[in-house]
């Protein structure tokens, strides 16, 4: 392998001009692997990021969880074309076209018309099945296979599916038919309590930088919510997929079955994950070519730990990256930085302008914020007290509105948010340092709540748009909450 000092020396000059405190890469080329750690997992106690580090790989999972299917289907226990109605799972969706045709070939491409709804799950602990089975009630943004939409919840119904016909939990098809055979052995299901994984930041609209608090995600496993890894273990899993499904001289796979996986299915066109104009979405892939090299890869976010696995199959070249600083697009930037490098193409010196477009979401965020209008000297309609109660929405559960002292506060799944009164019976979310300043969320200051009256002069229910691209979700008060 090449004299990796540069690499390194140019990898954590990117890294600490990007402000990440920690960071971690894998490379595998041919039969060579190579992996490291830069600066700290945890800022507060000093310590520091190594390529044994625990990292949640969040939605990098998705191309193991497509893995696992495909053996399923090796076995003859699952079909990629075959409805998913006709295996039995209670699993369902709002649109009738979707219920009685979607395959796992369609799920697992996110392709069913769904957007995100990423706050049915967020902070959630409710058991997987439970989670799944509101996949009947969240209402779709586009037709059935009509453009492909980033969805964790339709990966996630898909391997509810495997669960089903085999009787087995996910987690325990994972480690016995992919982790132990290629000797992932650091590789677990939950966050590590020796202190063992990296801690994830995010900054605030003065740049002071923030611990972030972990939520229950465990539900959406394999779309990305619950495996840890390193970097070593990941290693491992490039060199699974470089050599065709082959691992210590053993074939796990076969070739076409693991092939298949790479073929692309639909055009990601400009959703916002999509690493290029003209990439494409396989199973578990995104699919496009880099400077001419065909090139597979996926991005993962979580708990604002960042991270990019890449590889490119005709040069035998494997990267995985992970930051744990809340700016996604630079991990990826860096794992296109080494592969810049490895394929011999110079440095592409790219990262500037990647933070130069975080700054800019930084700013262009606090201006929306800052813009929300308001109508002065007016009350609600109703005593602050009317407002307090448990509101439902059958696909995203329950939102309490509870009264501390002298103003409202909003529970959901795991939040707690304090609320403020704009204007009329309109509430906005009072300022609080949960998420990151460079992304807009549900639950920052410039997002709305209404409460709406029936003819009897009650609060019936609130809307809350925890979806941008489908209409704000109704919460219906539940009449025995109501004061």
């Amino acid at each position: 392998m090449m004299d990796m000092t540069a690499i390194d020396r140019k990898f954590d000059e990117l890294r600490v001009s990007a402000r990440i405190p920690g960071a971690a890469f894998a490379l595998v080329m041919g039969d060579e692997t190579y992996v490291k750690g830069f600066g700290l997992r945890d800022v507060e106690r000093k310590l520091p990021m190594t390529a044994e580090t625990l990292y949640p790989i969040a939605s990098t999972t998705k191309a193991i969880n497509a893995t696992l299917l495909a053996l399923l289907i090796e076995d003859g226990l699952l079909a990629w074309d075959v409805p998913i109605r006709e295996y039995g799972a209670k699993i369902s969706f709002l649109d009738p076209v979707v219920a009685q045709l979607a395959t796992l070939r369609d799920l697992v491409s996110m392709r069913t018309g769904l957007p995100r709804h990423d706050w049915v799950w967020l902070g959630n602990p409710a058991p997987r099945e439970e989670v799944v089975g509101r996949l009947a009630h969240l209402p779709s943004s586009a037709s059935f296979r009509e453009r492909f939409q980033y969805n964790n919840l339709t990966v996630t119904a898909a391997a509810a599916i495997a669960e089903h016909v085999t009787g087995q939990l996910w987690e325990d098809l994972i480690l016995s038919r992919l982790l132990t055979p290629l000797q992932m052995s650091a590789t677990g299901f939950r966050r590590p309590d020796d202190g063992s994984d990296t801690q994830s930041y995010f900054e605030t609209a003065d740049r002071a930088l923030v611990q972030t608090r972990r939520v229950s995600t465990d539900s959406t496993g394999p779309s990305g919510g619950n495996i840890h890894s390193n970097m070593f273990d990941m290693a491992k899993w490039l060199a699974f997929n470089l050599d065709g499904g082959c691992s210590g001289g053993q074939r796990l796979i076969r070739t076409e079955a693991l092939t298949e996986l790479f073929t692309p299915v639909i055009p990601m066109g400009t959703d916002p994950v999509s690493p290029s104009p003209n990439a494409c979405y396989g199973l578990g892939w995104f699919i496009d070519t880099y400077y001419g090299h065909d090139r597979l890869s996926h991005t993962g976010y979580l708990h604002d730990v960042n991270s990019v696995v890449l590889f490119f199959p005709n040069s035998r070249i494997g990267i995985a990256v992970a930051t744990n600083f809340g700016s996604p697009r630079v991990a990826r930037q860096l794992g296109e930085e080494l592969s810049a490098e490895f394929l011999g193409l110079g440095s592409n010196d790219e990262v500037s302008k990647k933070l130069a477009k975080y700054e800019k979401e930084i700013s262009d965020n606090i201006k929306r914020i800052q813009s929300l209008s308001r109508v002065y000297n007016t009350e609600p309609s109703h005593p602050i007290s009317d407002h307090v109660g448990a509101y439902e929405a059958a696909g995203y559960g329950l939102i309490e509105i509870v009264l501390a002292d002298d103003h409202l506060e909003l529970v959901f799944n795991e939040f707690h948010f304090s609320l403020m009164h704009r204007h009329y019976d309109c509430w906005v979310f009072d300022s609080h340092e949960t998420f990151s300043v460079h992304l807009p969320h549900p639950f920052d200051t410039a997002s709305t709540i209404m409460f709406a009256t029936d003819s009897d002069g009650k609060i019936h229910s609130l809307t809350i748009a925890l979806e941008p691209s489908v209409e704000p979700i109704c919460f219906e008060r539940l009449l025995d909450t109501a004061p």
